[in-house]
């Protein structure tokens, strides 16, 4: 429950806050004033607006003239500009401003013809009579280069200053809760430079025994909460105007400031360039129209992939080496220039775009470096890129590093690809091997049984192959073999795993397929080798096959259609070759 703010509200002991609530005002401004006989301190005078209430709340417990110390935090207008007010009012010789040499500079500037008292120069440390002493932590750059605030050691109050202040929508004297930070965050992203700064702020704060702390701006925290705020500034992320962008509404900064240090975090974070475009387009489609965003990054031996969308991020080669891309008059001025452009364009490489859109393009390395990459990011239609451009510029220097990191990755993918090939596949013919047909073959089985379709194998060998060694050389018939492997690709299915079982022998694994499917797709292989033209020395060589068809039946393994399907290829060889033999259906 708040106190009533019409009077003064008593701290600790002789310690008042004497502010004013100002209505409709997210910066108040706070007042205090320690109670000190002829030796009374007034923190933080306040603004020419409030000093009426602070008056008379002074009078509530001293004569004005009884204020012999005026501590000015710093210089701002809202802490000193009631200051004339009270020296024409009460008027003392021998009153004192407290405050640090850089405020100082300025100060002198209101014509006060008061002395000042520097902390700096009396060990940061002021003896009031009866025994009270106050302390002084100097905190540079929060948010002023000369910023100080005040401890009392006999209460265990903070005078903070503005650190820990904060913008609020409705005027509360003390914090409730730890909601209260909520309130802080934005104060602090706004005013403090940076954390580092702020987090050297908060050690030397912490070297003291708060027990309250009365900011100048937001709410007083008591000792319940003091820890937790002042953890949770630890953690806080600071500088909003550092942020790559304008925006003249505090919180709306905040929000962007939150999304883009979360966004920034992911980045250094994430391991491959798919997160990256996934977190970056979460963010830029918050704060601008963006419809997607592509990066483009190439490996070690300079082939390029697009790896981008919107949302879930989609990689693909596009089989085009970098320097096609630096040729394109789109992407060329970003090799050239290397700075972040804008252009308009219905096309980016490999990808067509429905009508021309404006297009943010950013070369991904640090300013006049060559890019280790390139981002695109594409707006929706209607909109330009003026909201995106600045984060771009911003963030390309650490974008340029993961594309580096990426190139590696894909490096590390094509060599993985390239020994699973060599594993997997027949090199000579690019179909599988017996070692792939042995693992991959028993899956489409036992899937086949689980879900109930059909399944069938085909057994191929190419008819009087000895002969074709023998009279063409075994060069011609390694050519042969390749070549009918690649007829064999072309035709299959993705689904269905070609296998070169050995020699001049193929074994095809047909999932989804019945004994009628299997025997029309073999009747096409069949064909198109019979009427191919083979010419592996310049002279054509006349080539058949031949293939003998076996379906899954209930209880097969995968040798016992492999062996039935044999059967069939020895009956169509036996019955004059380059044809087709199938199984006869099981009869219950």
């Amino acid at each position: 429950m708040n106190p009533d703010t019409s009077k003064s509200v008593r701290l600790a002991e002789n310690i008042y806050w004497v502010g004013n609530e100002i209505p409709d005002d997210q910066f108040q401004c706070h007042v205090y004033l320690i109670v000190n006989g002829e030796e009374s301190v007034l923190i933080d005078p306040g603004s020419r607006i409030t000093w009426p209430e602070t008056r008379k709340k002074i009078m509530e417990h001293i004569p004005l003239e009884s204020i012999k110390y005026l501590i000015c935090h710093h210089q701002d207008p809202d802490i000193t500009g009631a200051v004339d007010f009270l020296l024409r009012e009460a008027p003392r010789q021998d009153r004192i401003i407290i405050c640090h040499w850089r405020t100082e500079a300025l100060l002198v500037h209101y014509d006060w013809h008061l002395p000042f008292y520097r902390p700096e120069d009396h060990g940061w440390k002021l003896k009031l009579a009866g025994g009270r002493e106050l302390r002084f932590l100097f905190l540079p750059y929060l948010h002023f280069p000369g910023a100080i605030c005040t401890f009392d050691e006999r209460s265990g109050i903070l005078f903070s200053s503005d650190v820990f202040g904060a913008f609020t929508e409705t005027f509360r004297l003390f914090a409730e809760n730890e909601s209260y930070f909520e309130q802080m965050k934005p104060f602090h992203e706004h005013y403090m430079p940076g954390s580092e700064i702020l987090n050297h702020g908060i050690r030397e704060i912490e070297k003291y025994p708060v027990e309250i702390i009365a900011p100048q701006h937001g709410s007083i925290i008591r000792e319940n909460l003091v820890n937790p705020m002042i953890q949770k500034l630890k953690a806080l992320d600071c500088g909003l105007f550092l942020m790559p962008v304008y925006q003249n509404n505090i919180l709306e900064l905040s929000r962007i400031n939150s999304l883009y240090r979360t966004m920034m975090k992911a980045l250094v974070t994430g391991v491959r360039m798919q997160d990256t475009v996934e977190k970056m387009w979460e963010f830029l489609s918050t704060v601008a129209p963006v419809e997607s965003l592509f990066f483009y990054v190439w490996n070690e031996a300079g082939m390029v992939y697009r790896i981008g969308g919107a949302g879930k991020a989609v990689e693909k080669e596009l089989g085009i080496p970098v320097e096609s891309l630096r040729k394109t008059p789109l992407f060329a001025p970003l090799f050239r220039d290397r700075e972040v452009m804008t252009v308009v364009s219905d096309t980016i490489p490999g990808l067509a775009l429905p009508d021309k859109r404006k297009i943010c393009l950013a070369p991904l390395a640090a300013h006049g470096t060559l890019p280790n990459g390139i981002a695109a990011v594409i707006m929706k239609p209607g909109h330009d890129t003026a909201a995106v451009t600045p984060f771009m510029d911003e963030i390309r220097p650490t974008l340029g590093a993961i594309s580096k990191r990426e190139e590696a990755f894909l490096m590390v993918e094509q060599e993985r690809e390239q020994f699973y090939r060599r594993a997997v596949l027949d090199m000579l013919t690019g179909l599988y091997n017996r070692y792939y047909m042995n693992a991959e073959g028993v899956k489409e089985v036992q899937k086949a049984v689980r879900y109930g379709y059909p399944l069938s194998v085909a057994m191929m060998d190419i008819d009087h192959f000895k002969t074709v060694n023998d009279t063409h050389g075994h060069p011609a018939g390694d050519e042969i073999l390749e070549q009918i492997g690649h007829l064999i690709r072309q035709i299959l299915r993705d689904v269905d795993i070609p296998v070169r079982y050995g020699g001049e022998e193929f074994l095809l694994i047909l999932p989804h397929t019945g004994i009628s499917g299997a025997t029309k797709l073999a009747e096409r292989i069949l064909n198109r080798i019979s009427f191919y033209t083979f010419r592996p020395s310049g002279i054509p060589v006349p080539v058949t096959v031949s293939i003998g068809i076996a379906a899954m039946r209930p209880g097969d393994t995968l040798a016992d259609m492999i062996q039935r399907a044999d059967r069939e290829l020895y009956r169509a060889k036996e019955t004059g070759r380059n044809r087709v033999c199938t199984e006869s259906p099981v009869t219950n």
